[in-house]
Order: C-alpha cells, then structure tokens, then sequence
C-alpha cells in the first residue's frame, strides 16, 4: 500500500493481477466534480456532454486523443468593478491536481476588455447582455487539451493604459487602483471543452483554487465543493451561481436580486482593505495564504503583505457585519457608490437576511454534500495501445437551498484528486492498467480485440461527502486497432 498526502482524502487502490484481484497495490486520489445539470440564465455551470446521459451496457466509444484546440475560454473580471486591462493567462492541471505553470504548457492568452462589451461576438452565452461593471475576456485555446482550465489575471504592459481595478471601498476618493506586477487573481473553467464559461474572475474565485488545492488538488469536483464551500461561507449558494454587479454605481439592494450576495461578498474585501489600510492585491494576497495554512479564513497567516496590519479572522462572530459591512453601508459613506445601504436592511429583506448571516461564525469544512448516487460516463470504451484516459465515474449529489432547492449536482469525477473514497481494480493488467495518477492505460503491448473489466467502488467519505451510499461500478475496456 502507497499513501499519498494525507490532506488529499481520497484513496484509490489498484490491482494489476488476476491472482491478487481482490488485494490493493496502489493508491492515489482522483477527481471529482460538482457540476449542476439543471440551472437557469445566471446560476451554475452546465456540462454538456454528448455522451452524458449514456448508461447502456453496450456502448462503446472510441478514445482517439484530446479535444482539439480553437475553443475559446470566456468569462469576466470583478473586483466589485471593472478590471482593466489584465492579462489573461490559461494553464492546464497536472494528473496530480498541480497547475501546470511551466511557459511551454501555456494554453492561451488574452487581456481584459474595461468596456464590459464584445464577448458575444466570440462566446456563446448571455452572461454578458446585461452591464454588469465586469471587464471581459475571450482566449482561444491553441492547444489541445481536456478538462479544468486555471484562468490566471496578472498585469500587462501591452495595453495602451496600466492594469487596474476598481476599489469600491473608496468609489469617490481613490475608485481605481493599479496592479502590481506580483498581483494575480484565479478563476477557472470547470471542464474543457464542455464548460468553458470561467464566469466571474474575482477574488472569490481566488479563493475557490486555494481551497481546491487545500482539498488535495485542482479537479472538477475539488474546485465545484471548493465553491460551495467558499460560497457558503460568504453566504452564497455558490461562488459562481451569480455574476455581480458593479458596487462603483448606484443600484438599490432591492434591484440587484440574488447578485447582492456576491456583491456583498466582493464590498468585505474591498473594504477590509480600507479598514487595515493596505492595497486591495495585498488582501487578496493575504487571503490566499490564510485559506492555504489550514483551509479556512480565519486570521492564521499572520500579517497583510505591504503592512503592519494583522489579518483579522473572518470567520468570527460579530466582525464581518459589525466591523465591515455597517461601515460601508452607513447611510452618510460617501466612498459607497453602490446604491446599498443599512436603511435598506428592512424586516424580511435579503439584505438583513444576509448582513444577520454573516455576522455568526462560519467554517467552509461546516459545509458538506451527501452522496446519493453513481453511474459511469461510459460502460465500455476502446483505447489503442499506449493511449490513456480517465475512468468516468459521476457521483451526484442535490443541493437544498432558498434558491436552488432540489438541484442535482455531480460531484464526484475521475479526472483528478477527489475527497471521495475509490478504489479501482484491473482483472488483466496486461490488457489495461490502472496508472499511478487513477487513469485507465493500454499497454504498449496488448493486442487488439482483447478486452477486460476494471471494477471500481465509491463511497463517500465521511467529512466532506457524507451518507452510506456506496457502489461499485464496472468499465469493459477494449484494444482497439492503431
């Protein structure tokens, strides 16, 4: 038995003799992904796979390589307003759940645009027919390449005027800040080349790699639990299930409808930059380490880079409403150019709702999924030798909530580190292997037309998927011709 990093969860052992069928050899974490099936214009992403809804025992489907590239990956840039003029980076994940950041692996490039306009000539989506205050951004992809894509924002030289982005916290004295050249934000789409939307860049979404990576590494499912919990956590259904709107000009609570949560959420950073007075970048910064040493924001990193100010805990009672928000939204802040104000928290309001919400303490490991049910993407696949892929498993899940009850969410995949607990075995190794990183390969030696099975067993985990639900699953695998 080989254990990888305890913090990676997930626990898959592998078997590559019909003697030892029953015995682990191996074991490593692999994916998982949260992806919402059923969703409307500005909720969650949607996976759209030919094959997705394909559960016959039958099917077969031939892997030949890698989606090709000329995709574009699109989405939006916030810092509760326009993030202008920054370069748009896209990099691919390593079988370990690593981002592949090595300049040759690169899989695109592109630069915010600060007028909020133009994405519908290239991205199919009506995220952007609404002014929302983001910039926004399309990169084509120019290589080939399946699955989450890390969508990095740094500044740039190559635009006529210097990356910056708005500070709502002081709208009227000083609304845009420039970027630095170690400032960086994250986002992510979450499965190319079926979810290529990257949604809304931000500091939230930052915040949603940091805790994938603390989960055990970037994966659909690990970035998709990672948004729950972050969203949770800022009294949001889901980091990305809105797209804010602009906190630099006016619109009443009232009128933002379920935006206001994540505006919200992006006015506590901004303004707990005014608060410690530090740079916005240095409390996104800040942020990142805190949510990388144990997961959690809860003022563990020590001091805001650039200052002497101590990172305050978030996740305390009695602060994020009382030191922060009733500040920003006194009625006589003339910084606050949003519309939102403390006399718009009336009885039954969402704005009270939300501002009574975060005042409690609050933890993202408070915040689980039960696993309820398993399929495979595929029942049976050929691959020729030496070619690889991933073993398909889906585990879903529904999320209950004022605003998405009874949704079905996929939350466990095979594409990279899970919380799930897995195990898969090979019945012929010499037909297909199970490899060190959990994906299913064809020796370099097998011979066509022969075939095996690979038995796979799921069952949650117990902290962050929770239920007695458990299967096991089986994949034919086929040598296909060269």
């Amino acid at each position: 038995m080989v254990d990888m990093p305890r913090a990676r969860q997930a626990r898959l052992r592998t078997g590559n003799a019909l003697a030892t069928r029953g015995r682990v050899v191996a074991c490593l974490a692999i994916g998982a992904c949260l992806t919402l099936v059923a969703c409307s214009q500005g909720d969650f992403d949607q996976r759209l796979r030919a094959d997705i809804e394909e559960t016959r025992q039958t099917a077969f489907t031939l892997i030949n390589s890698n989606p090709q590239p000329g995709l574009a990956i699109y989405g939006s840039a916030s810092s509760g307003g326009l993030i202008s003029n920054a370069r748009v980076t896209l990099y691919p994940i390593n079988p370990d759940g690593t981002i592949n950041r090595d300049p040759a692996a690169i899989l695109g490039n592109s630069i915010t645009r600060g007028d909020g306009q133009g994405a519908n000539e290239l991205a199919p989506t009506s995220d952007f027919t609404e002014s929302s205050g983001d910039a926004v951004f399309v990169a084509t992809m120019r290589k080939a390449y399946r699955g989450p894509v890390i969508v990095e924002l740094t500044p740039t030289t190559a635009a006529a005027t210097s990356s910056n982005v708005a500070f709502p916290a002081l709208g009227m004295s000083f609304p845009r800040e420039s970027l630095q050249a170690s400032d960086a934000l994250l986002g992510y789409a979450i499965d190319y080349p079926y979810g290529r939307n990257a949604r809304s860049v931000s500091p939230l979404t930052t915040l949603v790699v940091e805790r994938a990576l603390f989960l055990g590494g970037i994966s659909s499912g690990n970035l998709n639990l990672a948004s729950r919990q972050v969203g949770a956590f800022f009294g949001l259904d889901e980091v990305r299930a809105q797209t804010p709107h602009s906190l630099m000009s006016e619109r009443e609570a009232g009128d933002r409808g379920d935006s206001l949560q994540t505006d919200l959420a992006l006015a506590i950073v901004s303004q707990l930059a005014r608060e410690t007075g530090a740079r916005q970048a240095d409390v996104w910064r800040a942020l990142t380490l805190d949510i990388r040493d144990d997961g959690e924001l809860n003022g563990t990193s020590g001091l805001i880079p650039g200052t002497g100010s101590v990172l305050p805990s978030l996740a305390r009672a009695n602060y994020v409403t009382t030191q922060l928000l009733n500040d920003y939204l006194d009625d006589n802040n003339a910084e606050n150019l949003s519309g939102i104000v403390l006399s718009d928290a009336t009885d039954g309001s969402l704005l009270l709702d939300r501002l009574t919400y975060l005042d409690t303490a609050r933890t993202m490991a408070g915040t689980t999924l039960e696993l309820l049910e398993a399929n495979l993407e595929r029942y049976h696949i050929g691959l020729i030798p030496g070619q690889e892929t991933d073993l398909g498993v889906r585990g879903f899940s529904r999320i209950e909530g004022p605003r998405i009850e009874g949704t079905r969410i996929q939350i466990v995949t095979t594409d990279g580190p899970t919380v799930a607990n897995l195990s898969a075995i090979s019945e012929d190794p010499s037909v297909a292997q199970i490899t060190s990183d959990g994906r299913v390969r064809i020796p370099d030696t097998a011979l066509p037309g022969t075939s095996t099975l690979i038995r796979i067993s799921l069952a949650a985990d117990g902290i962050h998927l929770t239920g007695s639900f458990s299967t096991e699953l089986v994949l034919r695998v086929t040598v296909a011709s060269p």
